[in-house]
């Protein structure tokens, strides 16, 4: 069981790292430009949720989250909001760091609604 767990830390560390880049501190900087980029008004009836981005990808231990990394899923945004994190994923791409395979992914709908917190932000 330690060798299974030897090798799956690698082959996660090794899609952070991409020969040596921090693809972990770009999926960071990604995450912090999230909200941004989720923002929407549900008063306006334009489409403002149009574009799809990789989903943010977190680990839950116990109560606490970790960044893992960027998915391989699609989360709809605004494409308004989304300059700073375009530039921020181009980073990404072009240091060679990877989107994690996620198993199950929901389809991307363009829809903006107001969450259980009473933020408006584009459906998932």
């Amino acid at each position: 069981m330690r060798r299974f767990r030897f090798v799956l830390a690698f082959a996660t560390l090794s899609f952070l790292v991409g020969c040596g880049r921090d693809c972990l501190g770009l999926a960071q900087r990604y995450a912090a430009e999230l909200p941004k980029a989720l923002s929407c008004d549900p008063a306006v009836p334009v489409t403002q949720c149009g574009v799809a981005r990789p989903v943010v990808s977190y680990v839950q231990e116990g109560q606490n989250l970790s960044l893992e990394g960027l998915g391989s899923c699609m989360h709809s945004m605004n494409p308004a909001h989304t300059a700073t994190l375009d530039k921020v994923l181009a980073d990404f791409y072009d240091n060679g760091c990877k989107l994690l395979p996620l198993p199950v992914c929901t389809d991307v709908v363009d829809r903006c609604y107001v969450n259980g917190q009473g933020i408006a932000t584009c459906y998932p």
